[in-house]
C-alpha cells in the first residue's frame, strides 16, 4: 500500500507540475505564437509598388549586440540555392550600434528593439521569394521563413496580403480566428504533456528499478574497451600547451629566413592596405577553394553603402585532380556565367581573386601558389603565378578582359571582413574546409590607419609536418593522413578542419565495428570506409542531436545502412562525433591562444568563419571558452571573437580599392 500511495503522491506532483507547464505555455500561446522562434512578416504586393520585409528576432538587437542577416532564396527546395543576403548588419565595438549594408534594390529601414525592417522602394518580380532572418553567429534560436509574393493587378478592398493568401480588411481586425487557433493549439498541448508526464515518470520508475529490467544509460559508453580505444581523442591541458608551444616554436623559423626552409608553419607576408577615402567601383569577386566556384558582383559607392551579388557555379566533379588548364578553364567559366547571369555591360572587369592555398605574393596581385592543400592534387598549378593562368584562359572569350586588382588568401579575407568595420580586429581565424590563420603585423607606435598594413598568413594547419604532432595524433588520424592525396601534409589541419571530421569518425566507427564492439545487432551493414559514409554534415547534426533517443543520431545511421542499430549503439556514435568535434575545437583554441599570447596586444578582435563555427554553435562556444582558459591571464578578458560569416566581399572589395589607388597614385607620379 505504501508503495502504492507513493507513487500515487508523484503522479499527482508531477501531473501538478505538467499542469502547470501547461498554463505557463497556453499564456505564451496567447502572448506569442511563435515563442523564441525568430519570424518574419513579408506579403503580397502589386508590381512597382513600395514593399517590405520585417524580422522579429524576439530579443533587442541592440541590447543583444548580436550581429544579424536577412537574406533571401528562390524558393524552399531549389537544388543549389544558397540564398543570397540583401542585409548584413554587423555590431561594432567602436560606434556601439550595428553597421548595416544592404544589397540594391533593398532599403535598411530601422531596427526597433526586436523588430528590423527591410523595405523595398519599388517591388519587382525579381524581390519574390522566401526570406529568413538570423543571428550571426546562431544564438540557438529557430528561424520560420515567410514568401514575398508579386502580383501584377491589386485588389480595390484590401492591404497587401500576408503569407497565406487572405486578404487583411481595412478596418479593425476579428481576433476569434487566433484565439480560437490559440486554444486548439493548448488543448492539443496539454493532451501531449500529460503523456509526457507519464512517459517520464516510467522511464524513470524503469531506471530506478534495475529488477524490472531498467537501467539508467549514461552518455559514457558501457563497454570500458570502447572507452579505453577512445582516450586518444581525449585531450589535456597539458597536451594543448605542449601543442602552443610547438606553434610559437614554429612560427620563429618560419619569420626568421634562415631557417624558412625547415619550418611547418611559412608565414607568408602580404600587404593588404585599406582605402583612404572612398571611391565608386564595381568589382568582381571570384573564390576558389573547394569543389565550387563562387562569384560576387560589389558596387562599392561609399565608405557605407554597398551592394552585392552571389552566384555559385559547380565544377567538374573531379575538380580536385584536375589539371591546370581545367581548373582554371572553369573560373574562368564561372565569370563568363556571371556576367550573363548579371547583365554586365563592363567590356573589362575588375577582379579580385580569393585563393584557399597557399600563395606567395609578389605585390597585392601578383601571386604563386606555394603547394595545394584540402585534398587538392592538380599538376601544373604549383609555382605558377595565378594572375596570368587566369588570363591566359580568358584569351579565348574576345569580348571580356580582366583586371586582376588583387589576389588574396580565404583567412586574409575572413580578417578583413571585419577590419573594415573595427581597426581593433588583428587576428582572422578560418575553421573550414580548411585551417589557418593570419594577423597584422605590430604597425609603429600611434599609426592608426592601414594604409600599408602588413599581415602573416601563417598557414598554421601544417604544423606537424615535421613529426611534433605524433604523440597527439590517434591511429585515425595516421591512417587517415596515409590514405589522403597528400600524405604527411596538413597534419594539424586534418586534426581540425571540416574536410577530415567525418572521415575521422569513420574511421573510429569502423575500427570499433569490425572488432564487434558497436552496431554488430544490426540487420544489414555497409562498409564506412567507402561512400556512404558519415560525413562532416553527419558529425555537426549528431554532436547537436539532444533527444533522448537520439532520433536524429538513429536516422543518419540508417541512411547510410545500419537499420536497427541498439540504443547502445546511439549513445556511442554520438559520444565519438562529441569527441572528435572537442578536439577540434581544443586544438582551434590553442592554436588562438598562441596566436593571442605571441601578439602580446590590449583588447585584440579576433574574425572567425568556416563551416565548424557556423554550422556547430556548440564548437564555437567550446572554443572560446577553452581560449580563454589557455591564454595569459593578462589577455583573459582582452580579447574578443567575432564571426566574419557574411560580408567578407565587402572586405576584399575595400583592399582592392585601396590597391587602385595606390596604383594610380604611382601612375600619377611617373608622369
Amino acid at each position: 500500500m505504501t508503495t502504492h500511495s507513493s507513487r500515487a503522491e508523484e503522479i499527482w506532483r508531477m501531473l501538478t507540475l505538467g499542469g502547470g507547464l501547461f498554463l505557463w505555455v497556453a499564456t505564451g500561446i496567447f502572448m506569442n505564437s511563435h515563442g523564441t522562434l525568430i519570424t518574419c512578416e513579408a506579403g503580397t504586393y502589386v508590381l512597382g509598388q513600395p514593399a517590405s520585409v520585417t524580422c522579429n528576432f524576439r530579443t533587442d538587437v541592440n541590447a543583444s549586440k548580436h550581429s544579424f542577416n536577412v537574406a533571401r532564396y528562390t524558393s524552399y527546395t531549389q537544388k543549389g540555392d544558397i540564398g543570397n543576403d540583401i542585409l548584413v548588419c554587423h555590431w561594432s565595438e567602436v560606434s556601439q550600434k550595428h553597421d548595416c549594408i544592404e544589397t540594391e534594390g533593398y532599403k535598411f529601414k530601422n531596427i526597433n528593439q526586436q523588430y528590423v525592417t527591410v523595405g523595398i522602394p519599388s517591388v519587382t518580380d525579381e524581390h519574390a521569394g522566401i526570406y529568413t532572418c538570423f543571428f550571426v553567429p546562431s544564438q540557438g534560436k529557430d528561424t520560420h521563413a515567410c514568401e514575398l509574393f508579386v502580383r501584377k493587378t491589386t485588389f480595390n478592398d484590401t492591404t497587401p496580403i500576408p503569407h497565406g493568401g487572405t486578404p487583411v480588411p481595412q478596418g479593425g481586425e476579428d481576433n476569434t480566428p487566433t484565439t480560437a487557433v490559440a486554444v486548439a493549439l493548448s488543448l492539443i498541448l496539454l493532451v501531449l504533456i500529460i503523456f509526457a508526464v507519464l512517459y517520464i515518470y516510467w522511464r524513470r520508475h524503469k531506471d530506478k528499478n534495475p529488477e524490472e529490467g531498467g537501467e539508467a544509460v549514461p552518455l559514457l559508453p558501457k563497454d570500458t574497451k570502447i572507452q579505453e580505444r577512445l582516450k586518444g581523442f581525449e585531450l589535456s591541458t597539458e597536451d594543448l600547451k605542449d601543442l602552443m608551444n610547438l606553434l610559437d616554436q614554429e612560427m620563429k623559423k618560419g619569420l626568421d629566413e634562415s631557417t624558412k626552409s625547415q619550418a611547418d608553419v611559412k608565414m607568408y607576408s602580404a600587404l593588404c592596405p585599406m582605402p583612404v577615402g572612398s571611391g565608386a567601383v564595381d568589382f568582381v569577386i571570384v573564390d576558389f577553394g573547394s569543389t565550387c566556384v563562387k562569384v560576387s558582383e560589389v558596387k562599392l559607392r561609399s565608405n557605407v553603402h554597398v551592394t552585392s551579388k552571389t552566384y555559385l557555379f559547380d565544377t567538374v566533379p573531379d575538380i580536385k585532380e584536375a589539371t591546370c588548364e581545367q581548373i582554371f578553364h572553369q573560373i574562368a567559366t564561372a565569370i563568363d556565367k556571371f556576367r550573363e547571369a548579371t547583365d554586365m555591360s563592363a567590356k573589362t572587369l575588375k577582379v579580385v581573386l580569393i585563393f584557399h592555398f597557399p600563395c606567395n605574393h609578389t605585390t597585392i596581385n601578383k601571386a604563386s601558389l606555394a603547394k595545394w592543400t584540402k585534398e587538392f592534387c592538380c599538376e601544373g598549378v604549383v609555382g605558377q603565378d595565378l594572375n596570368e593562368l587566369l588570363q591566359k584562359n580568358m584569351q579565348t572569350r574576345a569580348d571580356l578582359r580582366l583586371e586582376v586588382v588583387a589576389i588574396s588568401n580565404n583567412v586574409v579575407n575572413t580578417l578583413m571582413t571585419i577590419v573594415h568595420q573595427n581597426r581593433k580586429c588583428q587576428i582572422g581565424l578560418h575553421i573550414g574546409h580548411g585551417f589557418n590563420a593570419c594577423y597584422v603585423n605590430e604597425r609603429d607606435e600611434g599609426t592608426e590607419d592601414y594604409e600599408s598594413c602588413e599581415i602573416y598568413n601563417t598557414e598554421l594547419g601544417a604544423l606537424g609536418e615535421n613529426g611534433t604532432l605524433d604523440h597527439l595524433r590517434t591511429k585515425h588520424d595516421k591512417d587517415l593522413d596515409a590514405s589522403s592525396r597528400q600524405p604527411g601534409s596538413q597534419i594539424l589541419e586534418k586534426m581540425v578542419s571540416w574536410t577530415y571530421l567525418g572521415k575521422v569518425v569513420t574511421l573510429a566507427l569502423e575500427d570499433l565495428r569490425k572488432d564487434e564492439l558497436i552496431l554488430h545487432d544490426v540487420h544489414s551493414w555497409c562498409d564506412l570506409s567507402k561512400p556512404p559514409r558519415l560525413t562532416a554534415d553527419h558529425v555537426a547534426e549528431i554532436d547537436g542531436d539532444t533527444s533522448e533517443d537520439c532520433n536524429k543520431t538513429a536516422r543518419i545511421l540508417r541512411g547510410i545502412g545500419f537499420i536497427n542499430p541498439t540504443e547502445e549503439d546511439l549513445r556511442t556514435v554520438k559520444y565519438i562525433c562529441r569527441l572528435v568535434a572537442d578536439r577540434a575545437a581544443s586544438l582551434a583554441a590553442a592554436s588562438l591562444a598562441t596566436l593571442i599570447n605571441r601578439l602580446h596586444r590590449p583588447d585584440i578582435v579576433v574574425a572567425v568563419e568556416g563551416e565548424l563555427c557556423k554550422k556547430m554553435p556548440r564548437f564555437y562556444e567550446v572554443m572560446y571558452n577553452k581560449t580563454h582558459e589557455l591564454v595569459r591571464p593578462e589577455f583573459k578578458d582582452k580579447f574578443s571573437v567575432v564571426s566574419s560569416f557574411s560580408g567578407g566581399r565587402i572586405g576584399t572589395a575595400r583592399m582592392a580599392l585601396a590597391a587602385l589607388q595606390k596604383q594610380n597614385t604611382a601612375a600619377a607620379g611617373t608622369r
